[in-house]
């Protein structure tokens, strides 16, 4: 998973900082079903409008 932020004019200004596997990225694992917590990381700027989550994959392996 990752985050990104955004401005009122939709520019991208930011994103997670999180060391996960990928600079930027972490990777959770949560079952079929199940809910857990999770923390994305991003540094603070007053001018963030909204700030879009994505996810890169679902895989049935749980990561290392």
């Amino acid at each position: 998973m990752a985050a990104h932020a955004f401005n009122s004019e939709g520019e991208q200004i930011g994103g997670s900082i999180d060391p996960g596997p990928i600079c930027g990225m972490i990777a959770p694992y949560v079952k079929s079903g199940k809910t857990e917590d999770f923390e994305l990381h991003l540094k603070y700027r007053e001018d963030i409008e909204s700030i879009e989550l994505s996810v890169g994959c679902v895989s049935e392996i749980p990561p290392p």
